[in-house]
């Protein structure tokens, strides 16, 4: 439905601006205070979202855009990374506490986006030789 509506949404993001930051700022507190629920997260998705509308913005920058090229690609390696790290015993490296969580959250993520730029490039040259060798057979 957001995205039926993003011009209008869009143009009044940017007309309100600060009124927008405001209540993306609430939607986050509230999701942390009031806890989880599915109306208070429901409340945060829809403001990130309709934050995000448009070319300005915070999360708008090449980071955000190379990234979200392969989030897909990250989503499914990212279980495939965790159990890797799992079995050579790196998860638990420092410990159980936050410092480990840190550490495990960052090194599969990072393995994931490394992991997901290898395979894009290795799929786009295979795909490169198939289609060159059957123009080459036309």
């Amino acid at each position: 439905m957001i995205r039926n509506y993003e011009g209008d949404i869009c143009a009044m993001k940017e007309r309100y601006e600060g009124i927008a930051s405001a209540i993306l700022l609430a939607a986050t507190v509230a999701y942390f205070a009031l806890g989880s629920s599915t109306l208070t997260m429901l409340f945060f998705c829809v403001m990130a979202l309709v934050y995000t509308l448009g070319c300005r913005g915070v999360l708008v920058n090449p980071v955000a855009k190379f990234l979200g090229g392969i989030c897909f690609e990250i989503y499914l390696c990212h279980m495939v990374i965790y159990r890797v790290l799992e079995k050579l015993h790196i998860i638990h490296l420092f410990g159980n506490g936050l410092l480990a969580y840190i550490f495990t959250a960052v090194a599969v993520i990072c393995g994931s986006v490394v992991f997901s730029v290898c395979a894009k490039w290795f799929l786009n040259k295979i795909e490169t030789l198939i289609v060159n060798r059957r123009a080459n057979h036309v």
